[in-house]
């Protein structure tokens, strides 16, 4: 049941979102580019406070949980270690 709901939840997140849009060879320039965003709005969200991007900053933070959740149950289900 778990599972299950997290890989409902997964289908919101912004990578999840990505990877289905765009072309195979462009996946891996978003990854990066998206960690370095997400980092540079981490840093203006902390210095510029207001409900808005506190919104934007949980639904980014909650989605990097989930998406982290899927990667650790799902492995642990095929019996893998994630190190």
């Amino acid at each position: 049941m778990i599972g299950t709901l997290l890989h409902r939840l997964l289908w919101a997140t912004p990578t999840q979102l990505a990877f289905t849009r765009l072309p195979e060879d462009q996946r891996d320039c978003f990854t990066e580019w998206y960690v370095v965003g997400v980092l540079a709005l981490s840093i203006v969200i902390y210095f510029v406070r207001s409900v808005s991007l506190a919104l934007v900053s949980t639904y980014v933070s909650v989605s990097t949980l989930i998406v982290m959740l899927h990667i650790v149950l799902a492995a642990g289900f095929r019996g893998e270690m994630v190190p």
